[in-house]
């Protein structure tokens, strides 16, 4: 057994020698010989089956990869390369089995939560595809392939909804209007955490929101949001009006002087705001009475991080609510 295993590490060396040599019919030859002599050593193999994917053999490197697996059942990269395979081949049916067995052993195998996304987004099965990538970019945030497939995923899904405001709704208004990509990306954030905030204490709360940002344009984190929850609209700007008007809370984040007039429009009309401070809405928004001021610069700059902060107060903050109250009266299904 002894000799048996030096003659067949000195073939593997051989091979190796082959193969860098760009000798792959002679390789073969000598993992062949390598493979009759100790066959349930797995390693020859799985060389064997690389060398085949490299030489664009793909029924030949399935078959040595599944020789692979038959040895050493939980070998992770061996079930994965066995899934890609087959999903090139076009047996999504094998593709996906494989893709489910490496995550059984490796369960932050990013790939093949990737795998298995691209896999159900081809039989459209997007609500599959799209929990695969979210367990994806748990383990692999940065994966661009990932990111990249749930923006198309949720954009392909993403169907525009009306929203029925009912006589004891908490209709929210809100206003992104920023020439700052950016910035405006992080001013629907803002508006979202502000609907979640007042959600806290009026459940029933609508979001008819107003947008310089395309649907198009969205991170697929913002596209989960509207996709999941049947109480925001998203508007384009150029449908911004007079809707404040006949809202219970208005939020603009916008500094110049197009916007201050509706918000001046919602103070007169005792219709609380959230606003981004400035020395010109510090003339006529009291923080905390009539509306809550979400920076206290003057710069125009405003930081997605204090914005949270400073809404999660609103949220935790019973006397604004209170305020709120007396504004606007506390309508059914309020919590107080």
């Amino acid at each position: 057994m002894n000799q048996d295993m030096e003659k067949y590490q000195l073939l593997i060396q051989q091979a190796r020698s082959f193969v860098e040599n760009d000798q792959e019919q002679e390789a073969i030859l000598l993992y062949n010989k390598a493979i009759q002599l100790v066959p349930m050593r797995a390693d020859a193999h799985y060389e064997l089956a690389v060398l085949h994917h490299n030489m664009g053999n793909v029924e030949n490197a399935i078959k040595s990869f599944q020789q692979v697996v038959t040895i050493e059942p939980k070998d992770v990269s061996a079930l994965n390369n066995l899934a890609v395979l087959s999903y090139v081949n076009g047996n999504l049916n094998d593709a996906e089995k494989y893709f489910f067995r490496t995550l059984e052993i490796d369960v932050g195998a990013s790939e093949a939560s990737l795998g298995l996304a691209k896999i159900y987004n081809k039989q459209d099965r997007f609500e599959e595809a799209i929990v695969a990538l979210k367990k994806c970019l748990t383990h692999d945030l940065k994966n661009e392939n990932a990111n990249e497939l749930l923006q198309k995923i949720l954009l392909k899904t993403y169907s525009p909804k009306s929203i029925n405001i009912s006589n004891d709704s908490f209709k929210m208004c809100a206003v992104v209007n920023n020439s700052d990509a950016q910035t405006a990306l992080d001013q629907l954030w803002a508006c979202f955490l502000a609907f979640d905030a007042v959600s806290i204490h009026y459940p029933n709360v609508v979001l008819d929101l107003y947008s310089c940002v395309e649907v198009n344009d969205c991170p697929w984190e913002l596209l989960d949001v509207l996709n999941n929850n049947n109480r925001i609209l998203m508007n384009k700007i150029d449908d911004f009006s007079d809707q404040h008007l006949s809202a219970d809370l208005f939020v603009s984040l916008e500094t110049n002087a197009d916007f201050l007039v509706p918000l001046k429009q919602a103070i007169e009309k005792s219709i609380p705001v959230l606003c981004a401070g400035s020395t010109v809405t510090d003339t006529f928004v009291q923080h905390g009475v009539n509306g809550l001021l979400l920076q206290d610069s003057s710069n125009g700059s405003i930081s997605i991080n204090e914005l949270a902060a400073k809404i999660a107060f609103c949220a935790g903050d019973p006397e604004f609510v209170k305020k709120l109250g007396q504004k606007i009266g506390l309508k059914e299904g309020a919590k107080q």
